[in-house]
Parts: structure tokens; sequence; C-alpha cells
């Protein structure tokens, strides 16, 4: 008996998952599935067990909530993919996305906080203990599969670093085309015509033409001295930046053609586009 193989896209909030949700509809259709119950997902490590079985159609997964560590299913083989984003550049993305929703009775803190603050103090309000970790370690939370809370950082840490170096299905953002070539490459094996091009979704970063350096020294002359709170707070964030860095290298070395497996990928994403205008 064939196993089915599902992907899970480990959604981490406003680390490039709605761009690569965005290819996942396009290459499984009807079988991708943006789930939207987060209670359901974050509350029960088993969840995915009684998922799949009862949605024997589904193919691909995501979700904002998957902060536990999907386990493998009997004949079922689970791919799990998360991005990971340098998390000092990642805070003005969060607090643009949050101020331009709309706020209402509904809205959650972070939106009451950007729409009542500006940039400066929303990020000393969410340096503060009281503030959700949304841009504290965050990542570290979510690739530890242990829970999503700041407890047992030091832990989280640890277990965040084992799985970086036992999944080669980790993303850079700032690195996403080659990251979505090393992941065609090592899920081709299970899903032989996997095409995970792309046109660029739900974009807030005004500075999207800027390098990353170049958007580090901007927010460091916004900030001030609250810059190095923010580099403190993300640590084991930056820790663990400088190490996907490192294997996706390894990664990308152990393909071989891997330049023209590129060209072919960008070529693909400037054909989605020129179809979609």
């Amino acid at each position: 008996m064939n196993k089915r193989n599902v992907i899970i896209h480990a959604h981490i909030f406003k680390n490039a998952g709605t761009t690569f949700d965005h290819s996942l509809r396009g290459n499984f259709k009807d079988s991708f599935i943006d789930h939207r119950e987060d209670d359901l997902v974050r509350n029960d490590p088993d969840f995915f067990e009684g998922y799949l079985n009862q949605n024997k159609h589904v193919n691909a997964f995501s979700s904002h909530s998957v902060y536990h560590k999907p386990i493998g299913l009997k004949n079922t083989d689970l791919h799990v993919i998360h991005f990971f984003r340098h998390p000092v550049e990642r805070i003005t993305s969060v607090y643009n996305f949050e101020k331009k929703q709309e706020l209402n009775q509904n809205s959650n803190l972070g939106v009451q906080k950007a729409h009542e603050l500006n940039f400066e103090e929303y990020i000393t309000w969410r340096m503060s203990d009281e503030a959700p970790p949304t841009i504290k370690n965050l990542q570290t939370i979510f690739l530890s599969g242990m829970g999503p809370n700041h407890n047992l950082i030091e832990q989280k840490f640890e277990a965040a670093t084992n799985y970086i170096n036992s999944n080669p299905l980790l993303g850079v953002v700032n690195r996403y085309d080659e990251s979505i070539v090393v992941m065609e490459e090592r899920l081709k094996q299970f899903i032989p015509n996997i095409d995970l091009s792309y046109v660029r979704q739900n974009v807030t970063d005004k500075n999207i033409g800027l390098s990353l350096f170049e958007k580090l020294k901007k927010l460091e002359s916004l900030l001030g001295d609250k810059f190095l709170d923010v580099v403190t707070k993300n640590s084991y964030d930056l820790d663990l930046y400088h190490l996907s860095n490192h294997f996706l290298d390894m990664n990308i070395n152990d393909i071989s053609n891997f330049q023209e497996k590129l060209a072919d990928f960008e070529l693909r994403c400037r054909v989605k586009l020129a179809a979609r205008n």
C-alpha cells in the first residue's frame, strides 16, 4: 500500500506564509486546506490523526497554530514546513500588518495597540513582560513544538535547534526562492509533480526594495536605544536565524545543478506573474 504524503505548513505570523499558502493552493487545488479553527489545532497534539483520517482528500494543510510537533500516522507521512525570518527585521512587518487591520470590538490586543500607539511606543509595549511574545523569540517557541508561550524558553531553544538540525524543509524568508527550490527537491520524491512557484501575496513591507542590512540600519535609527532591547529579547531567534541560514547553505550544496534549478523556478514565477497580469 502506497503511503499518503501530506504537507503541513506551520504558518508563523508574518513569515511569508500567505505567499506559500498561495503556492500550495495552486499546486493542490481542493486538496489544500487553510485551516482557521486555531483552538482546535493549538490545544490538541493529536489533532492531525483525527482530522486527516476524517478528510482523506487533504494533501496539504496550513494553520497558524501548529505549536506542537505533528506526529506521523499509520500509512501517512507528514512533511512539516516552517519559514524563519530575521526576528528584528520582522517586527516592522508585524506592526504594519496590525496597524492596517480594521479596529472593532473583536480586535485582538496587538491590533488595538497598533492603532493606539506609534511605532516606537508599540515596540516598547511589545518588549514589556505583560505583552504576548509575538516579536520576542516567537520563532523559537514555534519551532520547539512545546506549546505557545514563553515558558521554559531555554529548553525550547534546545528543541528548536534540534528541529533545525534535522529538518531540510525549513525556509528562510529573505532567501525565499532558494528555500523553495530546496523544498521542491526534497518533496518531489514523494510528490513528483510538485510546483511551488508563486506570485507574492499580502506584502506589508514598505521597504521591500532594501537589503536586510539596510532595513536593520533603518530600524536601529528609528528605535534608538530601544533597538538593543529588541535584539536582546530576540537573542534565541537570532541564533536560530543564523543556524537556519547555515543549514540552508548545506542543503543547497547537496543539490546538483542548483543554480539551473533556481533559474527554472524563477522563470516559472515570472510566467505565473505574467499570467495574472
